[in-house]
């Protein structure tokens, strides 16, 4: 059952009405297919705080030095053993540096 009041796909020009997600089942790329949300990859209540904190401490990307943090980063991946919460394992990431370093993380 759906959660929430349908809605128009972000593609461009597209007006298919979706629940899940910002794109329809036609625009809904295959890694948003098959992977599971945020909630049920682990990232609690908890995890948002700590990453909150971390970003407030580091407000500028440790990546490229220039633009604000959007996002912290694990720098050991969770499914390679790294800590979810040590901020040894961190890092505050613009959205143009995270998006590069997952696409070298997951080709």
């Amino acid at each position: 059952m759906p959660t929430r009041p349908p809605r128009e796909c972000l593609h461009p020009r597209c007006h298919e009405l979706t629940t899940e997600g910002n794109y329809c089942e036609k625009h809904r790329s295959p890694y948003e297919k098959g992977r599971p949300s945020a909630h049920d990859r682990g990232y609690d209540w908890h995890w948002y705080k700590v990453s909150k904190r971390y970003r407030m401490k580091h407000p500028v990307c440790e990546a490229c030095n220039s633009a604000p943090t959007e996002c912290t980063d694990h720098i050991i991946p969770l499914v390679e053993g790294g800590d979810k919460y040590a901020e040894e394992n961190l890092q505050a990431l613009c959205v143009p540096c995270h998006n590069a370093k997952t696409r070298r993380e997951n080709p």
